[in-house]
């Protein structure tokens, strides 16, 4: 972390960089301190469907309706990194510049600032935990550190719990409001370090929710609704690695849910892999990179009742079968549970994380009102020529 950010302040000494922004290698612990920002953002109704998966897609969920993001101009508060409405927990901004939109200091983009790359345990007060935020009694992480366990490296290895419908697991993040890029080097593998996890639906990976600040206890949560067009639930995006419906086998599993109706979407997967989400407007691509290979274009989704800010960061959920067994049909009673659930879950996951990277897309005036979802008229290729990068 010492040497990003002496690269930053040599950048900001010499007044910065032109031309397309460039990430840093993956081998390489720095962020990107050199990023321009040419973000043009992408019109928020559409006429396309709201969901088109990339050709390795199993199953599609669509049938919603296109909606306003909000009213926001392009650039308007596309780069501010924003503080909870009520945490208790320190705040990333509470490290970072005072950056209103739009701002672009010495061309470096502010996003960058917020970046991890974990070899610093006293980072840990700069990420949010959401059981803090919305005061829930129970931690579901059993073991969690930074550049402990494993140096530079974050561990995440939860208490069987999930995230399923109203079902609320996991999530340590930051707000974020605009048009984002979410980069994480991840391996997942079972509580004895040898293999998949042998617990059903044992995935860790990038988590993209949308804030519930009304909830301060327990006693203020309500459940979802999915017939809603407003916000009342439960809405989110992720990508995640693991084991799903088949343990012991690595598995990818995408899940949106809207309102509480979770959709998910499941492909064969790897015990390690980068993998990035991005925000353009209500759209949410996911990208996978595995060991050796190059990014691809994992799932393409559009989400119309995300809202201008979210949280955005990293999951971990494991065993569903235990979960189910203890609280069917109940995810009040599985998000106030004292933990264990039981004596006889089986939670096996242990997700360690090498980074967390995030920046602003520099979105093609092109794209501009096309409807990201359709691959006819927005190729991988296309995507991949701005969301593709080292």
């Amino acid at each position: 972390m010492g040497r990003w950010m002496v690269l930053l302040l040599v950048a900001a000494a010499l007044g910065g960089c032109s031309g397309a922004s460039t990430g840093a290698s993956d081998t390489t612990a720095g962020a990107d301190v050199c990023a321009c920002t040419a973000d043009a953002s992408v019109a928020d109704t559409t006429s396309g469907a709201d969901l088109l998966a990339s050709d390795d897609s199993s199953t599609a969920d669509g049938g919603l309706e296109d909606a306003a993001l909000g009213d926001r101009s392009p650039g308007d508060g596309d780069l501010t990194p924003v503080d909870d409405a009520h945490s208790d927990v320190t705040s990333a901004d509470d490290e970072q510049p005072d950056l209103a939109p739009g701002d672009d200091v010495q061309g470096v983009d502010p996003l960058a600032a917020l970046s991890d790359e974990f070899d610093d345990a006293a980072t840990v007060t700069q990420w949010k935990r959401l059981y803090q935020v919305e005061g829930w009694p129970h931690d579901q992480l059993e073991g969690f550190d930074i550049d402990a366990s494993r140096a530079g490296w974050l561990m995440m290895m939860p208490y069987s719990s999930t995230w399923y419908q109203d079902y609320r697991g996991v999530l340590m993040f930051k707000r974020l409001s605009g048009n984002f890029v979410v980069t994480t080097s991840l391996e997942v593998r079972n509580r004895a370090g040898n293999g998949a996890p042998a617990a059903s639906y044992s995935l860790g990976g990038i988590f993209v929710r949308a804030p519930r600040d009304e909830i301060h206890q327990p006693s203020d949560w309500t459940a979802g609704n999915p017939q809603s067009e407003q916000l009342a639930g439960e809405n989110y995006m992720f990508l995640s690695l693991g084991s799903a419906n088949q343990p012991g086998v690595y598995q990818t599993e995408v899940k949106r849910t809207r309102n509480s109706d979770s959709q998910l979407e499941i492909g064969p997967g790897q015990g390690s892999a980068q993998i990035r989400v991005a925000r353009i407007g209500s759209y949410f691509i996911m990208l996978i990179r595995y060991p050796g290979g190059a990014w691809q274009i994992h799932r393409r989704y559009s989400h119309t009742l995300m809202p201008p800010t979210l949280q955005v960061g990293l999951t971990t959920y494991t065993d569903w079968d235990s979960v189910q067994r203890v609280y069917p049909g109940n995810p009040y009673g599985h998000n106030t549970s004292p933990l264990p659930l039981d004596d006889q879950t089986t939670p096996d996951l242990v997700a360690r994380f090498d980074y967390v990277r995030f920046r602003t897309p520099a979105v093609p005036a092109e794209l501009v009102s096309l409807d990201l979802t359709n691959q006819t008229a927005v190729p991988d290729s296309v995507l991949l020529a701005f969301l593709g990068f080292d």
